[in-house]
């Protein structure tokens, strides 16, 4: 098992979102309107999966695991990892405040949403091609088995199965809504 593996349900999960995300970003950009609610399960899937759910395991989990491990936090590779999980938190809330106000802040979510949407892509794809392939040297087998039964008991604990499955669901609900 490689660590990559523990995170690719949840990577493609996000993948497919920024695909949903990106769609309606260039359909509002036509001019045309999003339903609030529609807006609100975008925020929904964002605070709860990518930053509530997905980031947290890592920085709880397996962020630690890696430094445990020798790779470096701070001024290393999972140090960037963490800013950038901060900054992608950023956009979550410039989006949540352009939908706070009455008008509907559109342009400032179109954008938060762009800038949201390349840096996800960015952030994952370097944690798939570097940093899990980084942990995979550095951390013995049975270090990766126990990260494993780790995130099993985060998904049951923290999370519940049957919200996780719920946020699973999202990407598939707003694929291909939005396309012109």
């Amino acid at each position: 098992m490689k660590t990559a593996d523990l995170f690719k349900r949840e990577h493609d999960a996000i993948l497919e979102f920024i695909d949903a995300l990106e769609s309606i970003g260039r359909y509002m950009e036509n001019g045309n309107d999003v339903p609030a609610e529609d807006l609100s399960i975008v925020l929904d899937f964002i605070e709860s999966f990518t930053a509530g759910y997905h980031q947290a395991r890592e920085e709880t989990i397996i962020f630690p695991a890696m430094e445990k491990a020798g790779i470096l936090a701070h001024n290393g590779p999972l140090g960037i990892m963490t800013a950038q999980h901060h900054a992608l938190r950023g956009y979550i809330r410039l989006m949540d405040d352009s939908l706070a106000h009455i008008p509907f802040h559109r342009d400032k979510f179109i954008k938060a949403a762009e800038d949201y949407s390349a840096l996800a892509r960015s952030h994952i794809e370097k944690e798939t091609r570097e940093i899990f392939p980084l942990a995979d040297l550095k951390m013995e087998q049975a270090s990766i088995e126990s990260l494993c039964r780790d995130l099993d008991n985060y998904d049951i604990t923290v999370t519940g199965a049957a919200r996780l499955e719920e946020l699973y669901k999202i990407p598939g609900l707003l694929k291909g809504a939005y396309q012109e």
